[in-house]
């Protein structure tokens, strides 16, 4: 890889630049996920055969309902109370929609979140193909990465970008954040360091057996290390993103890619040095209207694309 620069060194060096150092994505972590109508189904069964035991004169019925009534009324509320968190929680989307569907945004974010199963990572990657030229509003600047919120609440990402001054270049980088929203390591690689148009790479973000230092990798070359305040993603899990950053609200007038994440998410859990796939991949927006322009689709080769001119799945459900 060439030499890596900072937002500082560039600031230094006097160049006129006009694209958005990456930002601080908020991974939403849901908690009733994948929840389907059987849920529902089987609360209505549960109802209708608590009608059919009441009316029925069969003394084995009535003795079957006094034995079975603290675990069916267990699971009916169980399933009630599901079924309400769900559908209640889909309820600010579609206000949101209704209030503003032209909303803009600082920052139009698109991609998947692993699943529960996947928390406590201590390491994730992503293979990226690098897709250029692209179009990039003015202002703005184009991101694909992989990252995670870590367990104290800070902030992690690897990838490539794409920013309005070079749109025909595409750069690597790698991020941290603290739990408060400040700053911490924050490295840029050259324009032309990914390759050119087609070029794939994975980038890669791990913790050291001692979990306090992070390396960032792209195809096992490293790029950068640095020490931090955990080495594991907590209750969290990793996601992937393409994303069009500004540095204020804009319209959705730049191009994401589409651009293929062509291993979705791969991930690391202590003590294996391995990685594996991620169980489950869960549709994320940052915000209702995200899709369209952006949206989510198969490459059909196992991966995912993401970016402009895709399919829209609801947000939170899953996409493998």
């Amino acid at each position: 890889m060439q030499r890596a620069w900072t937002a500082r060194d560039q600031r230094s060096q006097g160049r006129q630049t006009t694209w958005q150092p990456v930002s601080h994505v908020v991974p939403y972590q849901p908690r009733a996920r994948g929840v389907s109508r059987k849920r529902g189904l089987r609360f209505i069964a549960i109802c209708l055969l608590w009608l059919a035991l009441l009316t029925s004169p069969a003394p084995q019925m009535w003795s079957f309902l006094l034995s079975a009534l603290p675990r069916l009324a267990g699971t009916a509320l169980h399933d009630a109370a599901t079924w309400a968190n769900h559908t209640l929680a889909r309820i600010p989307d579609h206000v949101q929609l209704l209030a503003d569907p032209h909303e803009q945004h600082t920052y139009w974010q698109v991609g998947l979140t692993a699943g529960d199963e996947d928390a406590h990572a201590t390491g994730m990657r992503t293979r990226i193909v690098t897709r250029l030229p692209q179009q990039v509003s003015s202002d703005t600047t184009n991101y694909y990465w992989v990252g995670s919120y870590l367990s104290d609440g800070s902030f992690i990402q690897a990838g490539y970008f794409v920013p309005s001054r070079d749109s025909r270049n595409a750069g690597w980088f790698y991020c941290a954040f603290y739990a408060n929203g400040h700053e911490g390591p924050c490295v840029y690689g050259d324009m032309g360091s990914v390759g050119g148009d087609g070029a794939a790479h994975t980038y890669t973000l791990e913790a050291t057996q001692n979990g306090t230092i992070w390396r960032a990798l792209v195809d096992d070359q490293l790029l950068g290390a640095f020490r931090w305040t955990t080495g594991e993603s907590g209750a969290n899990s990793p996601v992937i993103y393409a994303e069009s950053s500004g540095y204020k609200p804009h319209p959705s007038t730049s191009a994401l890619g589409p651009v293929d994440f062509t291993d979705g998410i791969e991930v690391r859990h202590q003590p294996a040095d391995n990685y594996t796939g991620a169980v489950h991949l869960w549709v994320v927006y940052n915000a209702p209207n995200v899709c369209p322009p952006y949206g989510i689709a198969p490459d059909r080769h196992g991966g995912v694309l993401l970016g402009s001119g895709l399919t829209c799945p609801d947000r939170w459900s899953q996409f493998a």
